[in-house]
């Protein structure tokens, strides 16, 4: 028999509470933010709770219930949002989940969903395609207690594994409503059943705001009890936008961030305050960083049971676009120009009371140009935020990266692991991660913990190197100096330095910077080596860094130098078998998790991973990067590579076979190997392209790149060809100019130019402002919407495959697994090799 479709309609009303001290502790006001306004706006509302309670005439139930018994003849979710938009209602609140544990989605991590049911229909999916095609907003519910997969709530050793379900869920649901609408509420409840201190709630907060910043998020009865001593959520007073006789039952209480409404008062009862000037410690102050800017010791961090805190910040997990511009910060018809001033529409800078100490970072113009610079006054009756420094490329809008956020604002200290740096007071005031802390520390030497000078044959191993404001291991002048199975942590600056940097500061009006050659220091190299390609670092030779975890370093991972580009002299230095990921936490543009430049070095066997910029950066000839695993990088940039290297076509003779390059951001113009401005004569072949960025390989203009036996795998292009020198770039190749410039300074053509790379004496021959001599060669492209964008006579295609079904993968998903003996490929491309899969990545466990 058909059952009725239950549908509890009521009126939706607001109610604020004093924010959380756990978040923060702020008193409502009469100025709510953007989407708080748009909530009120949304007035009346749909409630649907609909689910396998409906079957049995019960409104809650203990998940005993046969899943089987959920078996609605139809579901017209069509009908549901038609209802409520012929009501005159804004928006509907869906119950993806109540206490006994039923979800209305096929979720992953429980047989109690509609997958395992009588009606196997997805009912968020059906409703979010629904209200996106009828305009109607659509809010979540979500039950924290859940009774069948979680009935022991007692139990404190089972919060892990259940709030890890959870998270894991409310990830499923934004992957299944993202695809159609955004979610505009989030509804909580049955948090009563558990202290405070159990429930996973910045997990919560996290996972939601980081894709849904929109998202007002509301929680019922709060996140444990008001009585609850331990409970570091419970707020002290209700404010309330309705009088109290129009409620029934209990308070809702809602998450400060979404719904705070004033100025935030620091919990002094949670809020540390460290006297750096009364013990006579040096507390050292924020200063710029980023694109055009030399690498140097960080800021005084602090650290807490072995893991960094960070700046407190606003927004605290999201960014906000850059305004109108008042001053872009450009020079124009040569006159100096003034620090850039931009404006902003959000209500909350509005609010500061203070901009001492303030400082604001994102990408202002270009997406590959990252940039931290200090506040020197905000006009809040014009809404414009006057900055005091330069950056390379000024301020610019009109693109999705060109965003900001503020830091080091007392008032923002409102998240539990943050901290604020008032160095003139010599003050760090610090709000402390949730549960007990034991061990805190901060960095203080600006310094390498350890330095290696005109040494050879010296070992170190199975230390842990951390808490230092720059570089953890120097080596200059060694031979066969070795770092092995040692852990590299909690630094400043950059994991390990092998060769010399420089003292001078960079430039912020171009790339040319220069700078005096410098031991213990990595400075400028960026700007040096674009100005002197012949720099020589003075890195020795059969230098190695082996078995070694760097991580949750600020400026890169690794700089690897070594060998004499005038002479072609190998140093023979490497890098083999490491893990580095999390490596920019403060520097972000141009600090790789490797950095590799001079002659003859190598990069073996590592997995590179989580950061938002480049895996490997190289300059020089004759390097090998083979067998490294590369994942989810350069995940918030534009225009750039996991392996990057341009605008010098004397860099010659480099490697890149049997690497994995794999889930990179297809979101802005990422790549796996990135031959930029010109860049020639590379090697590129046996590597794996798995849904690597929007554009796996780009040859920005160059020549006589060689692509074969690689593997393309679901991507909507493979390789991306230009002729840039025809167009924006031609400046680079006209007579004097940088292109010219490198290949006099190199004399590429005499030898040892001349003899390593006989194309590179011919390079003026023809028409230099085409790309060619480029060949893509049996080459395997599996799924690919695309193989070539750009003209295909720019390159010479020989004996690829191209193709829509399986060629022969023992398991598609997982490509590292390699083909099956018999697989269609061999046949298909004749002389295809067995790549080494089971080399390829690092073999320390994680």
């Amino acid at each position: 028999m058909k059952k009725l479709l239950l549908l509890f309609l009521f009126l939706c009303s607001l109610e604020v509470a004093q924010a959380q001290p756990g978040i923060s502790t702020a008193i409502p006001s009469e100025k709510p933010s953007k989407y708080q306004k748009d909530q009120i706006k949304r007035k009346y509302g749909m409630f649907i709770h609909f689910g396998i309670n409906t079957f049995h005439d019960v409104e809650w139930s203990d998940g005993s219930f046969p899943v089987e018994t959920y078996a609605p003849a139809e579901i017209d979710a069509c009908q549901w949002v038609k209802t409520a938009k012929d009501a005159g209602m804004k928006y509907i609140i869906l119950v993806a989940k109540h206490h006994e544990g039923f979800c209305l989605w096929d979720s992953k991590y429980t047989d109690y969903d509609v997958a395992s049911s009588g009606n196997k229909t997805n009912v968020i999916e059906a409703v979010a395609r629904e209200c996106k095609r009828q305009g109607m907003k659509l809010g979540l519910y979500y039950s924290l207690w859940d009774r069948k997969v979680n009935a022991d709530v007692d139990n404190v050793e089972s919060d892990r594994k259940y709030n890890t379900y959870m998270l894991k869920q409310l990830d499923e649901l934004m992957d299944i409503t993202e695809k159609y609408t955004k979610i505009v509420e989030f509804w909580f409840d049955g948090s009563w059943v558990k202290p405070g201190y159990r429930w996973p709630v910045e997990g919560i907060y996290r996972t939601i705001k980081s894709r849904e910043p929109q998202c007002q998020i509301g929680i019922n009865w709060t996140i444990g009890e008001d009585a609850d001593p331990h409970n570091p959520n419970a707020p002290e007073k209700s404010y309330k936008i309705i009088p109290e006789e129009r409620k029934e039952g209990d308070p809702i209480r809602y998450f400060p961030s979404d719904f705070r409404l004033g100025d935030p008062l620091l919990p002094a009862s949670l809020i540390r305050e460290f006297d750096f000037k009364k013990n006579r410690m040096e507390l050292v102050a924020l200063h710029a960083t980023g694109f055009g800017r030399p690498s140097q010791a960080a800021w005084t961090e602090i650290f807490a049971d072995g893991q960094p805190l960070r700046i407190a910040r606003w927004p605290n997990d999201s960014t906000v676009m850059i305004g109108k511009i008042q001053e872009s910060g450009m020079a124009k018809e040569g006159k100096e120009a003034p620090f850039p001033v931009f404006g902003y529409q959000e209500e909350r800078p509005s609010s500061w009371k203070s901009v001492e100490n303030m400082w604001i970072s994102g990408y202002f113009a270009h997406g590959y140009a990252d940039d931290m610079i200090c506040v020197e006054s905000i006009d809040t009756i014009h809404k414009m935020i006057h900055t005091g420094q330069h950056t390379v490329y000024g301020f610019m809008t009109g693109a999705p990266w060109r965003q900001w956020f503020a830091l080091n604002l007392l008032e923002e200290l409102d998240v539990p692991g943050e901290y604020v740096i008032d160095a003139g007071r010599g003050k760090m005031y610090v709000y402390p991660l949730a549960g007990k802390m034991e061990n805190w520390s901060v960095s203080l030497l600006e310094g390498p913990l350890l330095a290696i000078e005109h040494c050879k044959d010296v070992k170190v191993q199975g230390i842990t190197f951390e808490y230092g404001r720059h570089i953890g291991v120097y080596m200059e002048n060694t031979h066969r100096a070795l770092i092995k199975n040692c852990i590299i942590r909690n630094m400043g600056g950059v994991g390990v330095s092998i060769g010399k940097g420089t003292l001078k500061a960079g430039n912020q009006r171009g790339h040319e910077s220069g700078g005096n050659l410098a031991s213990r220091v990595v400075g400028d190299l960026m700007g040096t080596v674009y100005q002197n390609i012949l720099f020589n670092r003075e890195g020795g030779t059969e230098n190695g860094v082996v078995d070694c975890h760097i991580y949750n370093v600020g400026a890169g991972g690794i700089s690897l130098g070594g060998g004499d580009r005038a002479s072609l002299t190998p140093a023979g230095n490497y890098v083999e078998n490491c893990r580095i990921h999390d490596y920019n936490r403060i520097e972000k543009s141009y600090r790789p998790g490797i950095w590799m430049d001079g002659v003859g070095n190598r990069i073996s066997k590592c997995d590179i991973y989580d950061a938002p910029s480049m895996a490997i950066l190289f300059h020089g000839n004759n390097h090998v990067i083979e067998l490294c695993d590369i994942t989810n990088v350069c995940s918030e940039v534009d225009d750039q590579g996991a392996v990057y290297y341009g605008r010098d076509p004397s860099e010659q003779g480099n490697v890149i076979r049997y690497c994995y390059f794999h889930e990179l951001s297809p979101r802005h113009r990422v790549t796996a190997t990135y031959h930029d401005d010109g860049a020639c004569g590379a090697e590129v072949y046996g590597n794996i392209y798995h849904k690597a960025g929007s554009l796996p390989v780009l040859i920005g203009g160059g020549h006589n790149n060689h692509y074969r036996h690689n593997i393309f795998i679901d991507s909507p292009v493979a390789i991306h060809i230009d002729a840039r020198m025809q167009g924006w770039g031609k400046f680079m190749i006209e007579k004097g100019a940088i292109i010219d410039q490198r290949l006099q300074t190199v004399n590429y053509k005499n030898p040892p130019y001349s003899t390593a790379y006989p194309l590179l004496a011919a390079y003026w021959d023809n028409d230099t402002s085409y790309p060619k001599g480029n060949v893509i060669e049996e080459n395997l492209f599996y799924k690919i919407g695309n193989v070539v964008h750009g003209q295909s006579e720019w390159l010479e295609l020989y004996n690829n495959w191209a193709t829509g079904s399986d060629p022969g993968f023992v398991d598609a998903a997982d490509p590292l697994k390699g083909f099956k003996d018999d697989a269609l490929i061999y046949q298909r491309i004749n002389g295809f090799p067995r790549l080494p899969f089971e080399k390829i990545g690092c073999d320390l466990s994680k």
